[in-house]
Formats: structure tokens, C-alpha cells, sequence
């Protein structure tokens, strides 16, 4: 081996041990973008196995977090860091254009942030959601609401479900109650705004009283109420 062989061998191991040590605390910033709403406390270890504590993710606290940058996708253009905590795990998602969640499965508590829809928790299962810019460029998997409580009166079920989609520009989250009397479309936007349609459909008087007291207007199918927020 000639002495510049040996001198470019060297500088190789050199960059290659940068690398492996790169502290989770200094590079996070120059793979997940500051606005994504992912925030911690403190960060050890690297950027390749590390440790967030306290983490939040968009307001939502997580507690100490492991995670890890996947380096394969790195060769596709895309930043994945692989995230578990002690209720939710999942993989965020970063590219040029794009920013997101993919295989995101855990509970999300919900009920001050879609305030006054009387959803608790919505619990995520497989569930992919990509923003490109002001677009929704992809959503998949499954989502199931908690319900606690009533609105106007009116107690929904306690359980609802359905499969994300993308509706236009916006992220749709379609929920239906077991007996398919109740539903309820939250559209989001990339701001993290928020309008929700819950359709109820009641057949006894007394129900329909209800329904019209708490501000449900007669539609196509069945009484409608819509309302706004922001998450």
C-alpha cells in the first residue's frame, strides 16, 4: 500500500467515526425540520441510536423517546426517524417538499384539541399522513375514536372508526359508530385546521328534539352539525 493510499485509508476511518458519533442533539435540527412540531426537554446519544427526553411531538407529550435515523432512506432523498415512546411509535418523515408520519400507531389524546367534539382519544393504528406544502399527499390506516361525553345532549357511541384518506387538499378522517347511525368527517389542513361535520340519523321524536335543540339541522341524511378548530 503506497503512503497516499494509506493517508486517504486514514482519512476515510477518520470521517466514517464523525459520522457514527454524530450527537443526536446537534444533527436532529438538519434532519427533521424546526417547525415540525417535534421538541424535547434534553437529547443524548447519537443520531443513530438516541434518546429524547420529554419529547413532545405537535403539543403532544411523548416522555423520553428512543430514536434513530435510518440511514438507507437517506440514499432516496428522505430523512426517517424512527421514534418510540410509551404510548406512541411511529416514523417521522422529512423530504425537500414533504413532511410527515408514517406507520404512526398508538393513542393521540385529543379531547382540548378537537374541543367541543366529544373525542377523547383517537387511537391510530398503521396510520401514514404526508403534508407536501399545502397539500395532502398521503394518508392510509386506521384510526378509532374514544368518545367521553355528549354534545347538545346527545351521547354518541363509544367507539367510532375508519380509514384515513386524502379529500382534495385535506386530510380526512371518516369515523362511524358501530350500529352506523352516527359519523363524523374531520377534514384538517396543513395549518392543523380543523372543520368537522357529524351527521346523526334518529327516527324517535324525542331524539329529534334533542338533535334540533343542540343546533343539528335536517339534511339529505340525517341532522347535521358542523364545527371548527384548530389543533
Amino acid at each position: 500500500m503506497t503512503r497516499r493510499a494509506r493517508i486517504a485509508l486514514i482519512v476515510m476511518a477518520a470521517l466514517a467515526m464523525l459520522v457514527i458519533q454524530l450527537p443526536l442533539s446537534a444533527t436532529l435540527p438538519l434532519v427533521i425540520p424546526r417547525d415540525s412540531g417535534l421538541s424535547a426537554r434534553s437529547a443524548t446519544g447519537t443520531i443513530w441510536s438516541g434518546t429524547l427526553h420529554d419529547a413532545q411531538l405537535a403539543g403532544l407529550p411523548l416522555g423520553d423517546t428512543r430514536v434513530r435515523l435510518l440511514p438507507l432512506a437517506l440514499l432516496t432523498g428522505q430523512a426517517r426517524l424512527q421514534f418510540v415512546s410509551a404510548r406512541l411509535r411511529g416514523t417521522l418523515v422529512a423530504t425537500a417538499t414533504s413532511f410527515g408520519i408514517a406507520h404512526g400507531t398508538g393513542p393521540i389524546e385529543a379531547a382540548v384539541r378537537v374541543k367541543p367534539l366529544p373525542i377523547a382519544q383517537l387511537v391510530l393504528d398503521d396510520a401514514t399522513v404526508l403534508f407536501g406544502g399545502k397539500q395532502c399527499a398521503e394518508a392510509t390506516g386506521n384510526v378509532r375514536a374514544v368518545v367521553g361525553g355528549d354534545i347538545g345532549g346527545i351521547t354518541l357511541p363509544g367507539g367510532m372508526s375508519g380509514t384515513l384518506r386524502c379529500d382534495g387538499h385535506l386530510l380526512l378522517v371518516p369515523l362511524v359508530g358501530q350500529s352506523g347511525m352516527e359519523r363524523l368527517d374531520i377534514r384538517i389542513d396543513s395549518d392543523g385546521k380543523w372543520r368537522g361535520e357529524l351527521i346523526v340519523r334518529a327516527a324517535d321524536q324525542a331524539t329529534v328534539a334533542k338533535l334540533a335543540a343542540a343546533g343539528f339541522l335536517p339534511g339529505p341524511s340525517g341532522y347535521i352539525i358542523r364545527l371548527t378548530g384548530a389543533l
